[in-house]
């Protein structure tokens, strides 16, 4: 199994708990070069997939008129675009 996330220390912890089967590699959804490379070390160590848990998600809240450019591109780029080309690998 391959787990992914932005935190290289909770990714420790996690591998930690899970056991000597699971690989971590730290990725960030929003970034497509990272993707890509999330993409390369399944193929390489599994070939496919057989089960994908795409489940990155936030949820920042903010009154409407306060919303920017930047606050709506992170959470977009996380729930959205990060999962589709997630799943799309």
């Amino acid at each position: 199994m391959i787990i992914t996330g932005r935190n290289q220390e909770r990714l420790t912890e996690a591998v930690e708990k899970l056991g000597t089967n699971a690989i971590a590699l730290q990725a960030d959804v929003r970034s497509l070069g990272d993707l890509d490379t999330l993409a390369t070390r399944v193929s390489e160590e599994f070939g496919s997939l057989d089960i994908l848990f795409a489940n990155a998600g936030i949820g920042y809240f903010s009154p409407l008129e306060q919303v920017d450019e930047q606050f709506y591109d992170n959470q977009f780029d996380i729930n959205v675009k990060g999962v589709f080309f997630t799943v799309q690998i």
